[in-house]
């Protein structure tokens, strides 16, 4: 630790002391950081007093392009996005943005290099504003959000205090099999419109609560094993780091003022694409998942190419007022933020 902050600032200090606490490597996170490489290929000055929505992304036309429209609509006016090396026309899309601000990453993937494009990215844009973290096969929602805009919801966390929002992912999927071809995965909203509403377990901690369980452990049959949680939606100031799952330094001032969620993540992981996807990430190593997860999801889907999701528990996404079912939502919280904005709840 002492021969990484030889040299350095003591801003610069201070956030590889914050990412110490992460659980990934500190010298891969030093080392990208310490480099800024990162390409810039267009800045857009952004908006002040706006959010910035910052992704990391690799061979996902059909996700980003659907994540670009989806934040578009809910008043996002800022992106950024890393890209890693897309060969399936990612890049080239994202180029044709001319609201979206593109970078590349020439260098093998790993978490602890994404959080350091994500500071490097947070250094240009700057600080003291809410950045929505997401990976590229995450939508952000809350309540009503069909007819209130992002901004608006911001200023309801501002008037309560509350820096970020805790928001488990929900896993979207369809009625039929597991990566089923039989589904239009260029239409992912209205094909994998089906989620859980009672299979999430929160786990409150002196730290941060911590969301288990969904879809993917009733199906395969592991309680409390799949981490579900996320603090995606972030006031940052110049020592934040965005881990995976969690906020650094994980001080009282980044908690919610409840703990359940003000928010959450419509999580498309299971598309016809991504079984190949995850054989290849087994084979080459790469540092998306733990291998032994990657390995659940193939071999599972080779020993049954009818395992599905979908019971006779699964509700279908009609609109965001669906997520109040959600047995971990802050129904008072969103109870009060839609009357607020003339949308009475009506069970």
């Amino acid at each position: 630790m002492h021969k990484a902050l030889k040299g350095l600032d003591v801003l610069t200090k201070k956030i590889i002391h914050n990412f110490a606490q992460t659980p990934y490597d500190l010298a891969q996170f030093v080392e990208t950081y310490k480099k800024k490489s990162l390409e810039n290929v267009r800045h857009c000055t952004p908006l002040p007093n706006e959010p910035i929505l910052l992704c990391v992304a690799k061979d996902s036309l059909i996700t980003v392009k659907a994540q670009v429209d989806w934040h578009r609509r809910m008043g996002i006016k800022n992106f950024v996005y890393v890209d890693n090396m897309s060969t399936d026309g990612t890049f080239e899309w994202l180029l044709s943005q001319k609201d979206v601000s593109l970078f590349i990453a020439r260098e093998s993937f790993s978490e602890a290099k994404k959080i350091a494009w994500r500071r490097i990215v947070m250094d240009i844009f700057g600080y003291d504003r809410w950045y929505l973290y997401l990976d590229q096969d995450e939508f952000f929602c809350y309540p009503g959000i069909e007819s209130i805009p992002i901004q608006k919801y911001i200023h309801y966390l501002e008037e309560k205090g509350i820096c970020t929002t805790l928001a488990p992912m929900i896993d979207m999927y369809s009625n039929n099999s597991l990566y089923s071809e039989n589904q239009d995965s260029n239409n992912i909203m209205d094909e994998y419109c089906y989620f859980d509403t009672d299979t999430y377990t929160l786990y409150k901690n002196r730290i941060m609560p911590m969301v288990r369980g969904g879809p993917r452990s009733r199906l395969y049959q592991l309680k409390d094993y799949f981490i579900l949680s996320k603090y995606p939606f972030v006031r940052v100031n110049s020592e934040t780091i965005m881990g995976n799952q969690r906020v650094y330094p994980t001080s009282t001032r980044f908690l919610n003022s409840t703990t359940l969620a003000l928010g959450f993540l419509l999580h498309y992981k299971f598309l016809p694409h991504d079984y190949l996807k995850f054989k290849e990430h087994i084979t080459s190593g790469v540092q998306y998942n733990d291998p032994r997860v990657l390995r659940l999801y193939t071999e599972s889907f080779e020993k049954n190419n009818g395992i599905s999701f979908f019971y006779e528990g699964s509700q279908k996404f009609n609109s965001s007022m669906d997520l109040l079912k959600i047995n971990i939502c802050d129904r008072v919280f969103f109870e009060a933020f839609l009357a607020e904005n003339g949308i009475n709840i009506v069970d």
